[in-house]
């Protein structure tokens, strides 16, 4: 995980704007059960495209795994309210799977 990590950082250093790179680094944090990382990185990831509906999925994945079942459930909310607004009806139907499963 370190070296491609290590070039993830790379390629984010190079285009910190590119919100692709910043959840490929969330998601090699999620590998590792480093949640609190991952969670930073999928914010980060929100913040550059609020529209990222699968950055909240991790997300509330990663909070669960925390135990704040609260949590989990508003960030699942507010990627449904984001992928509801892109018309990506895939990502809708997860999300609410996701939200099913969190009780």
């Amino acid at each position: 995980m370190a070296e491609r990590l290590d070039q993830l950082m790379k390629l984010y250093d190079a285009d910190p704007g590119d919100p692709f790179v910043t959840y490929a680094i969330a998601m090699e944090y999620m590998k590792t059960g480093e949640y609190e990382a991952a969670i930073h990185w999928l914010d980060e990831t929100i913040k550059l495209d609020a529209g990222y509906s699968y950055a909240y999925y991790q997300k509330a994945l990663a909070i669960q795994k925390h135990g704040r079942l609260d949590d989990a459930k508003a960030a699942v909310a507010a990627g449904l309210e984001q992928a509801q607004k892109a018309g990506d009806q895939k990502a809708v139907a997860e999300l609410r799977d996701l939200l099913d499963m969190l009780g």
